[in-house]
């Protein structure tokens, strides 16, 4: 699973997408964006592949998302292991610590 650090995919549709990440993707960092990367995210987390999920959360983008997430488990809708997989970068440079220190991947060098 996975591709050299720097390969580049280039696809035409969101289901083409998600084959892509589902075939070659040992993580997935998600940056601040639309209604779709939010379907992606969810799309993750249903599918239940233990592969870490980093959002950047620029701006607390993603603190309405993660909020009503454990609200899902307060009210039993949902289990705690599929909000675990989330790990939480508040900038880029957090993205290298998270992958380094609760990944344990090699930080790339760019």
């Amino acid at each position: 699973m996975g591709l050299p650090i720097g390969t580049l995919h280039v696809v035409d549709t969101p289901a083409e997408n998600a084959r892509v990440l589902d075939t070659f993707a040992s993580v997935y960092v998600v940056l601040p964006g639309g209604i779709a990367i939010v379907e992606s995210i969810l799309n993750i987390m249903r599918q239940g592949v233990p592969r870490p999920l980093i959002l950047v959360d620029i701006g607390h983008f993603f603190s309405g998302l993660t909020s009503q997430l454990e609200r899902c488990i307060s009210s039993g809708f949902l289990e705690r292991p599929a909000v675990n997989m989330l790990k939480m970068a508040r900038d880029v440079d957090e993205i290298s610590e998270i992958l380094e220190r609760e990944l344990h991947l090699i930080k790339p060098a760019l």
